[in-house]
């Protein structure tokens, strides 16, 4: 075993936009992938929020990209297993404005698309990506227990749209990649 990671849950209302969604996103995108691709013993990505490593494997890690992101893949590359712990939780705040919500997305995926340049992604597939998010998200509709959910649910889908096009056009369109000059998601704190 090299990395192992456990399962952020939002601590957020979901009374509200952000709150909902940072619930939607924990439970069916990060939780249930991970989940899954942990039964079927594939490969999965440890979280930022809450994960642990074997020691003096790994000597040194790019610094141009979040080390959360290519650590599982580095772990992995030289033959050790990827583990989830679903009971072991971590509770965790997200962005409480769009501005900030954007923000947090927009960089977290320009990190991904960054693991291209360290990772062969032929070998082990990318598990964060936009492809991804259109072959998996449609769990999202099945999310929802009242009408104003459903609503918010609907309202995530052209937002995460919006954000990845952003990615694109940032990292294809103007070559800026992701830089780890990380800036504190002020509505988090």
């Amino acid at each position: 075993m090299g990395c192992v990671s456990g399962r952020p849950v939002s601590i957020d209302s979901k009374e509200n936009i952000f709150g909902y969604w940072s619930h939607l996103l924990c439970d069916v995108g990060a939780h249930k992938a991970r989940l899954k691709r942990f039964r079927k013993k594939k490969f999965l990505e440890c979280s930022g929020y809450f994960w642990a490593f074997r020691n003096n494997v790994i000597k040194k890690f790019p610094l141009d990209i979040p080390e959360d992101t290519v650590i599982s893949y580095l772990f992995r590359e030289k033959g050790y297993k990827i583990s989830y712990v679903p009971s072991a939780v971590v509770y965790v705040t997200f962005p409480k404005n769009l501005h900030d919500f954007i923000e947090q997305k927009k960089r977290t995926a320009k990190g991904h698309e960054a693991t291209r340049k360290y990772v062969n992604i032929k070998k082990i597939p990318r598990t964060k990506s936009f492809k991804n998010e259109l072959i998996e998200g449609h769990r999202a509709i099945f999310y929802p227990e009242s009408f104003k959910e459903i609503i918010y649910t609907l309202a995530l889908f052209p937002t995460r749209l919006y954000i990845w096009m952003l990615v694109f056009y940032h990292t294809r369109i103007l070559k800026k990649e992701y830089q780890d000059a990380w800036k504190r998601v002020e509505s988090t704190k």
